[in-house]
């Protein structure tokens, strides 16, 4: 073989024949409740929440909580009750390793 043969052979070698590692993406995390106020000032339990922009949709549990794993970035929180009302959008920057609180509140008279 010539030595250029060789010599490129090392490289791929040592470069793990264009093999790549690559770390998990760090994520951030939103987490908060979902609620009524007004004269019905209550958790609400199955409500969807959602990004925008969209990286996933989650429903509350039963004290009306929900947690949400996003990549970092800036994000306009949502959610709709089972009776289509929706709440004003929230905006957060989530960072990696945080977690931020968005308590989502749909306003009843």
């Amino acid at each position: 073989m010539r030595a250029s043969n060789w010599l490129l052979i090392g490289l791929l070698l040592s470069f793990g024949c264009g093999t790549t590692s690559t770390a998990p993406t760090p994520k951030a995390t939103i987490q908060g409740q979902v609620s009524y106020t007004g004269l019905i000032a209550r958790s609400i339990i199955s409500a969807w929440v959602f990004t925008n922009p969209s990286t996933d949709t989650v429903k509350t549990d039963s004290l009306g909580r929900y947690v949400i794993d996003v990549p970092p970035g800036q994000y306009t929180l949502r959610a709709f009750d089972n009776d289509g009302l929706v709440t004003f959008g929230v905006t957060v920057t989530a960072i990696a390793g945080r977690v931020d609180t968005v308590n989502l509140v749909f306003t009843i008279p």
